[in-house]
């Protein structure tokens, strides 16, 4: 269905209803007596192939739907925290830790089976019409061929079993006996990064269930965001240095060892090499750069250009959006100083006596709560009319 029509299943995005779509479809199959053709045997796949959508239609999920709109956000919560999950530890796994049999292999599994009832979810989710956004496309048809042409090669690619092939590896599975080959499995995991990819989609949706303002959800973003790249590039530097030493190459963690010295685990307890590498992940972002930690091999000069080269992009953007961002917070607030710093300045200008002056303040301010009282009735007035009703009730 498109929109909340309960009697048009069929009907193609931006259009009323396709040419090709039987009267049996748009009818819940109870073709009209004056109309009903005599079934042949020709097209007969065609009545069965009627027959199975009706009946999977009624699993296609509406999120605009009140009845399954609150479990869709609660599913979709839960999507948010596994992607948040998955954005921290995914890199941290990938850097520092073997995988084995053990609790977090056992967690992981689980992210991968949620992971994968989201995917059978998005073969009956409902999805905006590109042509007319305020309407859902419900047909089946067209929800897996929207899915099966947009996220779900991603959505598939995420779930590659890397952390399986590297538990069960041995002579029936994989032969990897060399450092390398071991390394570049490992480094296979972040794969699953790429269910990051829904993450704006998601949030798109799951923002609207707070009355946040923009400005405050996208400041929150851009400090999230900000977090979340020092922290992939702190694992990727630590990564690196840990894989030059498996190598026996020289690094940038051996450098420092020699140049600092200190307690052994310093340089080898992972935490405490991924807090040196989130140090320097931090300085390289702000662009401090006080020079202690430096690279040492061919491989580790190319990644810190790399690093440093997106870090200053990503600085630089964040610096500029934010300050346009943090000046525009409180319009309102912002509106009234304007308000105020015209009439000191017309006050000025015609040299009208202090009493006046005075006067003329204390109207403004309090004038002030009219305004505010404007500026509600004017968005009141965008509402419909039982939207009106409710909410001046």
């Amino acid at each position: 269905a498109l929109g909340s029509g309960e009697g048009q299943i069929c009907s193609r995005p931006g259009r009323r209803r396709p040419t090709w779509c039987s009267e049996s479809d748009l009818h819940g199959g109870a073709t009209p007596a004056r109309q009903q053709p005599a079934m042949l045997p020709s097209n007969s796949v065609s009545s069965q192939r009627s027959a199975i959508l009706r009946h999977l239609q009624w699993l296609v999920v509406d999120p605009g739907d009140p009845h399954t709109s609150h479990r869709v956000e609660i599913w979709e919560t839960y999507l948010i925290v596994l992607l948040v999950i998955t954005a921290i530890l995914t890199p941290y796994e990938t850097a520092f830790l073997t995988p084995e049999l053990n609790g977090l292999f056992v967690f992981n599994r689980v992210v991968d089976v949620s992971f994968v009832a989201n995917m059978m979810l998005q073969f009956f989710l409902a999805y905006p019409d590109p042509t007319r956004p305020e309407r859902l496309v419900k047909y089946l048809p067209y929800i897996v061929g929207n899915y099966v042409t947009g996220w779900f090669c991603l959505d598939l690619l995420s779930l590659l079993p890397v952390d399986i092939c590297y538990v069960l590896r041995g002579p029936w599975v994989l032969q990897l006996g060399d450092v390398k080959d071991l390394d570049v499995l490992r480094l296979f995991r972040a794969v699953r990064l790429l269910r990051l990819c829904r993450f704006v989609k998601v949030w798109d949706r799951w923002s609207l269930s707070f009355g946040w303002s923009f400005a405050k959800l996208t400041l929150l973003k851009f400090f999230l965001s900000t977090i979340l790249c020092c922290h992939w590039m702190a694992c990727l530097w630590a990564g690196l240095a840990f894989h030059q030493r498996r190598l026996g190459e020289a690094n940038w963690l051996a450098a420092l060892r020699d140049a600092k010295g200190g307690r052994a685990s310093l340089y080898e307890d992972p935490f405490q090499v991924y807090g040196i590498a989130l140090y320097w992940a931090l300085v390289s972002l702000t662009s401090i750069g006080y020079g202690d930690i430096t690279p040492q091999s061919g491989v580790e000069y190319w990644v810190t250009s790399l690093c440093a080269s997106l870090m200053a992009a990503i600085w630089a953007y964040v610096i500029g959006s934010v300050c346009s961002i943090v000046s525009t917070l409180q319009p309102h607030e912002m509106h009234f100083r304007r308000t105020m710093d015209d009439l000191n300045w017309l006050l000025h200008d015609r040299a009208l006596p202090e009493p006046m002056c005075r006067k003329l303040r204390k109207y403004f301010h309090e004038a002030r709560e009219m305004g505010r009282q404007h500026i509600e009735e004017s968005v009141i007035e965008q509402m419909s009319p039982m939207l009106q009703g409710k909410v001046t009730a």
